[in-house]
């Protein structure tokens, strides 16, 4: 990874890619789209244990992407 801190930060957390590129109606990966309200992509959300929302991520770089998951990781 190009940023240090970006990678730093990126290690208290657990990433998961879902794949809702065109996903088939009724399919794992539409009822999630739904579930979560996912319009448009790219979409980053926090998610806590439980499945609840934790933040939605707006950060368009490095810089603000650490501040932001910085943020969500103290809430």
């Amino acid at each position: 990874m190009a940023d240090p801190a970006l990678a730093e930060t990126l290690k208290g957390f657990v990433l998961l890619h879902v794949d809702l590129t065109k996903p088939p109606d009724g399919s794992p990966a539409a009822n999630t789209a739904d579930k979560y309200g996912v319009k448009y992509l790219p979409d980053l959300r926090i998610l806590a244990a439980d499945g609840s929302v934790k933040a939605t991520v707006e950060a368009r770089d490095a810089k603000n992407l650490v501040e932001e998951l910085g943020a969500a990781l103290k809430k």
